[in-house]
């Protein structure tokens, strides 16, 4: 019997293909793909393997009690590699390549704006961990946040040092190229100045500055009662460290920035320093979150870790309650949710920054020590 060679070779290569098909559909059915950003190559990795960690630590908690809706959670991870045109190109390309549902992480404001732009453009739930500019979601309809905003906590910093600390003549260190800090430092100072107080030194540095020494030298002429420095905690370790070696002995107050293991090891046992925080050590969920992060990975949790577990509970919380996978209801569905995280209660009143309070830390025999909260009434 004869074989019809280019019969069979046409047979083959459509089973093959159908083959193919089944396998794709088969592998990816059952799965809702959230894709998450996070710095893993940048100087702030340690942030980036945070954020993964805390949202595959909640994805794998929800997958082990039957998943979302009937589908296991699938994380793709974007490494924005702290370059704000990189990321752009790079989320742009896979979000029009898979069917993802949502984006979550991005924990830095010059991250969280670029990745915000793109998830409105396309439509698709974007929400930020712990970027705190106002830019992230301001006029967009697709970008949340699980964190107060830099408006929020400008307020409430100029508060603690006024009402709290009872200081009134201060200066302010920030870095000029980051909208985190920029936006910070300037929130601050005029809030400050609206309560009495005065700024009689503003001064910028550029990212990872070589030195501060002549600057610091230069503010604390201007005799300070106080140093403001919102910078993350690489940059602030060492302003904080150069302002003790200056024999500055007044208070040092920082951003959420610093909320992080990385800030106590590289500085000397600190004092009359202090901090902003997004949740209280006291609460229980916090405790457990902790607890178990340290027993999973062998490392204490930061600030990300928090908010990145919250974001993803968020995004999840939105989707039971729009009992859909579909984009545009998840987004309403946000808009209107009150989700009960590890920081606390994160509540949304049809907008996209949720109604949360601010904690200050101060340091006690190298551990942080809550001193003070500012409860907002609202969020304009």
């Amino acid at each position: 019997m004869r074989v019809n060679v280019k019969k069979f070779s046409k047979i083959a290569i459509i089973v093959f293909f159908m083959w193919i098909i089944v396998f794709f559909l088969t592998s990816c059915i059952g799965y809702v793909k959230v894709v998450v950003v996070a710095p893993i190559s940048s100087d702030l990795s340690e942030f980036g393997i945070s954020t993964v960690n805390a949202i595959k630590m909640k994805s794998e908690e929800v997958n082990k009690s039957g998943g979302i809706l009937g589908k296991k959670i699938r994380i793709y991870v974007v490494d924005d590699r702290g370059d704000p045109d990189t990321v752009s190109h790079d989320l742009r390309s896979i979000l029009l390549r898979n069917n993802f549902i949502g984006v979550v992480g991005a924990p830095f404001s010059r991250i969280a704006i670029p990745v915000s732009e793109v998830c409105e453009d396309m439509k698709i739930p974007f929400i930020t961990s712990v970027a705190t500019n106002p830019k992230v979601t301001k006029n967009k309809e697709y970008s949340f946040r699980s964190c107060f905003t830099d408006d929020i906590q400008g307020i409430a910093a100029a508060h603690f040092v006024y009402d709290y600390l009872g200081l009134r003549i201060g200066g302010v260190f920030y870095d000029i190229s980051d909208p985190y800090s920029s936006y910070l430092a300037g929130k601050f100072a005029t809030e400050f100045k609206k309560l009495g107080g005065k700024i009689v030194a503003f001064y910028p540095h550029p990212q990872s500055p070589v030195t501060v020494e002549f600057p610091i030298q230069k503010m604390l002429e201007q005799k300070v009662q106080f140093v403001f420095n919102p910078d993350l905690y690489v940059d602030a370790s060492m302003i904080y460290m150069e302002l003790r070696k200056q024999n500055f002995v007044g208070p040092v107050i920082f951003g959420d920035g610093v909320d992080a293991p990385q800030f106590l090891a590289r500085v000397n046992r600190p004092y009359n320093a202090f901090y902003m925080s997004h949740y209280s050590m006291d609460n229980q969920c916090w405790i457990r979150f902790y607890n178990k992060y340290n027993e999973m990975y062998k490392t204490e949790p930061n600030i990300e870790a928090y908010l990145a577990y919250d974001a993803m509970g968020l995004f999840l919380e939105a989707i039971k309650k729009a009992n859909s996978f579909n984009k545009d209801l998840i987004k309403d569905a946000l808009k209107n949710l009150s989700y009960d995280g590890i920081t606390g209660r994160i509540e949304f009143k049809n907008k996209n920054d949720p109604v949360k309070p601010v904690y200050v830390y101060g340091f006690s025999n190298f551990t942080p020590v809550k001193v003070w909260e500012y409860i907002p009434d609202k969020i304009d």
